[in-house]
């Protein structure tokens, strides 16, 4: 089966090594990606919700990386915040954006 590669192709060995979880995202995709998403519609999609969460500075999360699964569908993983000091510094971000 031929399908349109693109640079935001899954790299099973250095994908999985950089991040702990990826999940299948048949809510938004349902297997359709060859046929309604140019193959940098992933990456758009991931640079937007990196984007809000940075500029909401969700306390826990940096956002979601998306890459594409051979055309097949879109596979999702959270960026996490390791850093308890910096989970707690854009926790007080948050609640000043949000509950001021």
């Amino acid at each position: 089966m031929s399908y349109e590669s693109s640079p935001f192709e899954f790299d099973e060995e250095l994908d999985c090594e950089l991040h702990k979880a990826w999940f299948v995202d048949k809510m938004h995709f349902l297997g359709l990606v060859d046929y309604f998403s140019p193959p940098w519609a992933a990456e758009l999609l991931s640079h937007g919700f990196a984007w809000a969460a940075d500029k909401i500075s969700l306390p826990s999360c940096k956002g979601i990386l998306w890459r594409n699964y051979k055309g097949l569908c879109v596979i999702i993983t959270p960026l996490a915040v390791e850093s308890e000091a910096e989970k707690k510094e854009r926790e007080v971000k948050f609640r000043k954006t949000w509950f001021t």
